[in-house]
């Protein structure tokens, strides 16, 4: 994964989307029970951390709020 400014390979996630609707990330296997997910290239990981702890510890406005703007990432943007 990306610890610092770290690159991921784009080719091997299925979606990318938001966390939170902050963080850039990038997913696999979003429909099971436990989806893999890492921050997108550019982002820390720390950010990313941050952002999870701050979800998990402190109210959220509403339900449905953890992954927003999902889209399949197409073959072409892989390469």
């Amino acid at each position: 994964m990306a610890l610092l400014f770290g690159r991921v390979k784009k080719s091997e996630w299925e979606h990318a989307g938001l966390f939170a609707n902050i963080v850039p990330v990038y997913i696999r296997d979003i429909e099971s029970d436990e989806p893999e997910v890492c921050a997108a290239n550019g982002v820390p990981e720390w950010f990313f951390d941050l952002v999870n702890w701050m979800v998990c510890n402190l109210p959220m406005p509403y339900d449905g709020f953890m992954f927003t703007h999902v889209k399949p990432i197409e073959s072409s943007d892989k390469g």
